[in-house]
């Protein structure tokens, strides 16, 4: 079943004329109903824009590719989001789709371990897990590696420590109980670039990490703009608007709603 034949069932009973019904209880029957309203009008599924091909995305060896969430509404669509592009990229090694290795890169990983996040959870724990045999490697970073739980902490094969408080750098014996304390008390005075690595059988320090010149964020960069103006821009109009976040349920209930004395508009 796909998300439109399961709300057509949620809300009438009923799949293309047959009695058809899902068990759920009563109390989030309601919250289902309007997640699925929203996720089919948050333009994540819409008919009107370009399918992401992820097959030829992870097939182009030449190419890195970034997947934002910044012109999604609420935290709720992220979430959807970012589990969707996961277990899309599980399930194309899992079925040899693509026979190149695949470099998964997640960008602050105690993101992805607020609570509501199970579904990406889930494919992140099959990366770690079987990722090896499938062909995806993980990459990620994250403030502190204790912001995320045992169960996926240890199945990271290399960890790379950079400078830290000497409470956390203690903690480092859980991945090799051999470091010396003297080395884990120098941690909080660590200089740039300077870590420990350490592996499922050795630990090495000092290692140095060149820094990498980039572009750091600030409160008023729009990553919109910059793609914008390298790519140049594409200008919606009203119509091409509600086409976009319009939903077609057949007879069920009409998705879109413009409030009034308010016009749609878009720039992408």
């Amino acid at each position: 079943l796909n998300m439109k034949e399961i709300y057509e069932i949620l809300t009438t009973g009923a799949l293309k004329g047959q009695r058809k019904s899902i068990f759920i209880p009563l109390a989030i029957k309601g919250m289902v109903i309007r997640n699925i309203r929203r996720w089919l009008t948050s333009g994540m599924f819409s008919d009107a824009l370009p399918k992401i091909n992820f097959e030829k995305i992870l097939a182009d060896k030449s190419k890195i590719t970034s997947f934002s969430t910044f012109l999604l509404e609420g935290e709720e669509s992220e979430r959807m989001a970012y589990g969707l592009i996961l277990k899309k990229i599980n399930d194309i090694k899992r079925r040899r789709r693509v026979q190149n290795r695949v470099m998964v890169y997640l960008r602050e990983m105690s993101v992805f371990f607020q609570p509501e996040w199970g579904m990406a959870k889930k494919y992140i724990l099959e990366y770690l897990r079987q990722g090896r045999d499938r062909g995806i490697d993980i990459i990620c970073d994250m403030q502190r590696v204790y912001d995320i739980t045992s169960r996926y902490r240890r199945q990271f094969g290399v960890l790379i420590q950079l400078r830290t408080d000497f409470a956390d750098a203690e903690k480092l014996t859980d991945f090799q109980g051999d470091i010396p304390t003297k080395y884990l008390k120098k941690a909080p005075t660590w200089g740039h670039g300077e870590g420990m690595v350490i592996s499922g059988t050795t630990w090495e320090y000092p290692v140095l990490f060149p820094p990498t010149a980039h572009k750091h964020k600030n409160p008023s960069f729009s990553p919109l703009q910059i793609m914008g103006d390298k790519y140049g821009w594409k200008e919606y109009s009203e119509e091409e608007i509600k086409e976009i976040a319009t939903f077609d349920f057949g007879e069920l209930d009409e998705v879109y709603e413009e409030k009034e004395g308010e016009k749609a508009y878009g720039r992408y």
